[in-house]
């Protein structure tokens, strides 16, 4: 949801889930990845490691001046009988996005 222009509402409906659930859900996840975070986010220490980064970055992706991206994470569920298909991702399992 936090890589999507998604609403609460339209991911909510999704779910079968009320809005002020869903927000729950939302800040307890960030939450729980905010207390990991320095054991998967590292950042650029200096000038040079963050020039040293957006030049791989450039060389590889060719978008210029970008030294950290992120990328999304699926856990696997047991879906539903049903609406089984709105949990299926591109590889064909159930999985729950996040983040």
């Amino acid at each position: 949801m936090l890589g999507t222009p998604e609403s609460y509402r339209s991911v909510g409906d999704r779910f079968d889930m009320a809005k002020s659930t869903l927000h729950a859900v939302v800040i307890d996840t960030c939450t729980a990845l905010n207390v990991v975070r320095s054991s998967y986010i590292k950042m650029p220490a200096t000038a040079v490691d963050m020039q040293a980064v957006a030049d791989g970055f450039v060389r590889r992706t060719g978008f210029p001046g970008v030294i950290g991206a992120v990328d999304g994470t699926h856990i696997s569920i047991r879906g539903p009988g049903e609406h089984r298909s709105s949990y299926i991702n591109r590889k064909g399992n159930a999985l729950q996005s996040v983040c």
